[in-house]
């Protein structure tokens, strides 16, 4: 697999090039909206400065009238997406270093973006939230839009589970590798350490994020170098002989315990016998005559044909 290298300058031409647009016609409408031009000025301050606290504050205390702009919306979304974890920056850079393949399988190479780095996940929900407002206001996305839903997809992925498979390391911000308490197959009971387990919900998230992704990458897929030929293997993935349910569902309301348990199978294997690509953060590879049980925390009771490795 290629590495991302190639991809990087294109990234951060259109990251700058969303963040001029978002800005352009940023004080047309605002000559008697004094208290809203204040705040929003201090937002876009705060924001360019990475004081995402501040800059969200500031936004949520505009009046609805003036936040619901597409434009302002769009500010928005960057400073969460920046409170969540990502710097693009620092994001793509990290993309551009790695490949996906068999020693880096998909979810970990998502997860390992965020190691060492404090992640706030529910924040980039919040993002998605504010773009897909965006997308019902004006009925679709630009092609910057549509590119940053692509970028903070993956984000989301991969802060959803660094957060809570990989905490061991400095700080509790993760070493690169999965921890050895984390169990992928099942909810979070009561009792349990909070950092053993990804809730449902949170699986219904990652699910959220990896639909997007493939809903949105075709677009941008020749221009993406090796994540191009990755996420278009990654998407194969979805169709025989596993048959994914998940795909296309962007929706978490739409999520069901099906596809959570195929998701929690999915980030349990590191490789399929089947042929098909890496794409868990399990460290065993799983064959039809290798199934041992309890590997990190994971049960592995399945066969390539199903990958319904959870109990």
């Amino acid at each position: 697999m290629k590495t991302l290298r190639k991809t990087l300058v294109f990234v951060l031409l259109f990251f700058q090039f969303f963040s001029l647009s978002c800005g352009e016609n940023l004080f047309k409408s605002m000559s008697n909206k004094e208290t809203d031009q204040a705040r929003y000025e201090d937002a876009l301050k705060a924001k360019n400065n990475s004081d995402w606290d501040t800059a969200i504050t500031k936004f949520q205390a505009l009046s609805s009238d003036f936040l619901n702009q597409e434009a302002v919306l769009e500010q928005y979304a960057g400073a969460l997406a920046g409170k969540c974890g990502l710097n693009f920056i620092t994001y793509t850079n990290s993309l551009g270093s790695s490949t996906i393949d068999s020693s880096t399988p998909f979810f970990k190479y998502l997860m390992n973006a965020f190691t060492g780095k404090a992640v706030s996940p529910a924040h980039c929900t919040t993002a998605e939230m504010v773009m897909k407002q965006i997308k019902t206001m004006t009925g679709t996305w630009t092609t910057n839009q549509t590119f940053f839903v692509l970028i903070l997809s993956m984000v989301k992925m991969g802060t959803y589970i660094r957060n809570k498979a990989d905490v061991d390391g400095t700080g509790n911000l993760g070493d690169g590798n999965p921890d050895a308490t984390i169990n992928l197959c099942r909810d979070a009971e009561a009792g349990d350490a909070t950092t053993a387990y990804l809730t449902d919900t949170e699986i219904k998230e990652i699910i959220t994020g990896f639909a997007l992704m493939l809903q949105n990458f075709a677009a941008f897929s020749a221009n993406l170098g090796g994540a191009g030929d990755a996420l278009a293997t990654i998407s194969a993935t979805c169709g025989p002989p596993l048959n994914l349910t998940f795909c296309s569902k962007t929706d978490a309301a739409g999520v069901d315990a099906t596809d959570v348990k195929g998701m929690r199978s999915i980030l349990s294997l590191a490789y399929n016998a089947a042929g098909l690509s890496a794409v868990g953060i399990g460290s065993t590879t799983v064959t039809a005559a290798t199934n041992p049980n309890g590997n990190n925390g994971v049960y592995w009771g399945c066969t390539p044909a199903s990958l319904l490795c959870c109990p």
